[in-house]
């Protein structure tokens, strides 16, 4: 089922998703790395 769901995915569905995500978008493939590296950075404390 999801997969057909995600198959091929309409600009309408991909903006009901984006309107139901605090930041207004999905995630970028680079986003979740980015974010490991900052919280093991001295940065994060």
């Amino acid at each position: 089922m999801m997969k057909s769901f995600f198959a091929d995915p309409s600009d309408e569905l991909i903006g009901k998703i984006e309107r139901q995500i605090p930041a207004r978008s999905l995630a970028d493939v680079g986003d979740v790395p980015n974010a490991i590296l900052f919280l093991a950075s001295d940065e994060s404390n």
